[in-house]
């Protein structure tokens, strides 16, 4: 008995340091998202009210966000919280019950302790496995402008990120060299030259304003807060690359200068949508970034260039099946600019139909089931085959299901169906599949099942 009573007073005092340090992070997290949410670097010397208008977008845009888009990270803090909210009726039941009430809750912590470790590494690896960072040979599209923040160019060299930076007259100390511009890229997965170009416009490489005061602050004026800029002297580089991917790219979607720029836009005209956040208030500041982006492109270029990918253009390491155009954007969400809602099924086949074909736009549509008949294929020169078997079916088709059709781990939508594109088939009735909702873009393997299609529609080539 005494035993029991010993185990549990030691029990009771780990739980309260537990507290302890989950107020400390939690603390630490609201801080880090006060200084990072709709960072509005001109009005860092703004008026107050000016600010306040700042902030109160970014409240309703945190308020409004979409449950679509809830990272991983988020369902992690969730299951965090769910974890120490258990165990602190477990830890209760130590002080309040019997001997054998002692023994059942302390079974339950061990438990609830291991499952929430067991989740939260499960989703760790599972978002590190589909990262949407890929290669291409110059940018992802026809400029650095519109190109992903995660697009890589592969091979670039810490001597041509060094000279880039002496010619364009700038001395600099460990923060803002090739070697530490690679390690960046290495941990964030945001391409060097998008680094390079943040680091010369927000504190010419650590040679201005915060970065200079504060030898050991990042240097590219992250959680450098609008109405307390000094702030960013907490805020390494490590910190700040690893906080920009996790929040403005992956949670906000602020994954191009084009779309930074756009809502920067909007904030001016009062049109800021629901889940979108600002991460500059300045009119255009992502043309001059873009600019220099390009600048050291055309160096590199001039300076040894680089050679291909081991393993080809497309996603890093892998992980796509063929589809150049649908590789380039795996863990990406694909928007609705060509038919379908912003990351719904329907939006990724829209999108791959629109790269072979621009004239393509699938609007007007309302089930994923239907795509097949609901549009002039023909005109377009498609093809398309109704209630396929598994051996009409190739890769490049885009694939439609019957409402409440088999996935084999799931069902299609009862009301709506769903869509994606086929990337391989793989035999025995099996096939690699793109597709989103749930989740960003990605690839998984299909079982394909009698009478769970209802069309594929095949491009010209």
């Amino acid at each position: 008995m005494q035993e029991f009573k010993t185990n549990a007073k030691n029990t009771d005092h780990l739980f309260k340091g537990a507290k302890k340090v989950d107020r400390f992070l939690t603390k630490n997290q609201k801080f880090s998202q006060s200084v990072t949410t709709g960072k509005l670097e001109t009005l860092r010397f703004a008026s107050d009210k000016q600010t306040s208008k700042a902030a109160s977008v970014a409240m309703k845009s945190v308020k409004s966000k979409s449950t679509q888009q809830v990272t991983t990270s988020q369902v992690a803090i969730k299951i965090q919280q769910a974890v120490a909210h258990a165990t602190s009726k477990v830890v209760s039941s130590f002080t309040a019950s019997n001997p054998i009430g002692w023994i059942v809750a302390g079974i339950a912590f061990v438990l609830l302790i291991f499952f929430g470790l067991l989740f939260m590494f499960n989703s760790q690896s599972n978002a590190s496995s589909n990262d949407g960072v890929f290669y291409v040979k110059h940018w992802d599209g026809d400029n650095a402008y519109n190109s992903s923040l995660l697009a890589q160019r592969y091979g670039i060299t810490a001597e041509q990120i060094d000279t880039f930076i002496a010619n364009e007259g700038y001395t600099v100390d460990s923060r803002a060299t090739g070697e530490e511009f690679l390690r960046l890229q290495a941990i964030s997965g945001i391409d060097v030259r998008m680094l390079v170009a943040f680091a010369q416009w927000e504190s010419s490489y650590g040679t201005a304003g915060v970065a200079l005061q504060f030898p050991k602050a990042n240097i590219f004026g992250y959680g450098a807060f609008d109405n307390d800029p000094n702030q960013g002297a907490s805020w390494d580089n490590t910190r700040a690359v690893q906080d920009f991917r996790s929040t403005q790219i992956d949670s906000y979607g602020n994954r191009t200068l084009a779309i930074m720029d756009a809502r920067a836009r909007a904030f001016h005209n009062n049109t800021l949508q629901p889940g979108e956040f600002v991460y500059w208030t300045k009119l255009d500041a992502g043309k001059s970034r873009a600019e220099t982006a390009e600048k050291l492109d055309r160096w590199i270029d001039a300076n040894g260039g680089t050679p291909d990918p081991p393993g080809g253009y497309g996603p890093v390491g892998g992980g796509g099946a063929g589809l150049a155009v649908l590789d380039q954007r795996l863990g990406t969400v694909i928007s609705g600019e060509f038919g379908g809602l912003t990351g719904e099924c329907y939006a990724v086949s829209a999108f791959y139909a629109n790269s072979i074909n621009p004239s393509i736009i699938l609007r007007g549509g309302i089930k994923a089931s239907d795509i097949g008949t609901d549009y002039p294929w023909a005109s377009w020169g498609w093809s398309v085959i109704r209630n396929p078997s598994y051996q009409e079916i190739r890769a490049g088709d885009i694939i439609n299901y019957n409402t409440g059709g088999n996935m084999g781990s799931w069902y299609a939508h009862s009301i709506y169906g769903h869509t994606g594109v086929v990337g391989q088939v793989l035999g025995n009735n099996q096939y690699v599949l793109y597709d989103q909702n749930p989740g960003p873009l990605k690839t998984w393997t299909v079982t394909f099942y009698p009478g769970s299609v209802s069309s594929v529609v095949r491009p010209p080539n």
